[in-house]
């Protein structure tokens, strides 16, 4: 059986409310991977292929699809933005 593992601000829906399940869930969630989000840089992140790398980060860069191919910049306020809102989570 599959359970839902994460930290969500009130709850998840099926923790109907009771914190003892909600500790519960949230003891499950490895510390590591907490700590590790806290770090994301998507500047250098890794993917399957080097395209899609590309592709991703000239997408968070706004980039038009003309433009999609190009090499991605190594910095961009975009990517500040995403970390961030990514480590907030």
């Amino acid at each position: 059986e599959l359970k839902a593992l994460g930290i969500i601000p009130g709850g998840a829906t099926s923790d109907i409310g009771d914190y003892t399940r909600i500790s519960a869930r949230e003891a499950a969630l490895p510390y590591e991977l907490i700590e590790k989000s806290l770090s994301i840089q998507v500047e250098v992140a890794e993917a399957s292929f080097e395209d899609d790398r590309r592709h991703i980060l000239n997408s968070i860069a706004e980039r038009s699809i003309e433009n999609i191919d190009d090499v991605p910049p190594t910095a961009h306020d975009n990517y500040v933005r995403l970390n961030n809102s990514l480590r907030g989570t």
